[in-house]
């Protein structure tokens, strides 16, 4: 689980952003809020997608993170132990 947002949350956002981008889109271009409303639906759809993609990469690239981490600490633990060896100190 992600530990700033959950899924659910995410893609709540996401549609959230995803209708206001394209209501934005339609009063920029001088059109009424809910013009074409399907827009609406794909938009939050779209961004709803991605939110949640977004929060997956970020715990995926969180655990291959600890993963390195616990690795480099590992190799460095073992350098150490080994210059202690070789200097004759505890």
């Amino acid at each position: 689980k992600s530990l700033l947002l959950m899924p659910g949350a995410a893609a709540f956002v996401g549609a959230f952003s995803g209708i206001c981008i394209q209501i934005y889109s339609n009063a920029v271009r001088k059109l009424p809020a809910m013009h074409q409303p399907w827009c609406h639906v794909l938009a939050a759809g779209v961004g709803a997608f991605t939110a949640v993609k977004i929060v997956e990469f970020e715990d995926f690239q969180r655990i291959k993170y600890e993963e390195s981490i616990a690795l480099h600490q590992e190799q460095i633990d073992a350098h150490d132990k080994k210059m202690r060896k070789m200097h004759g100190v505890n």
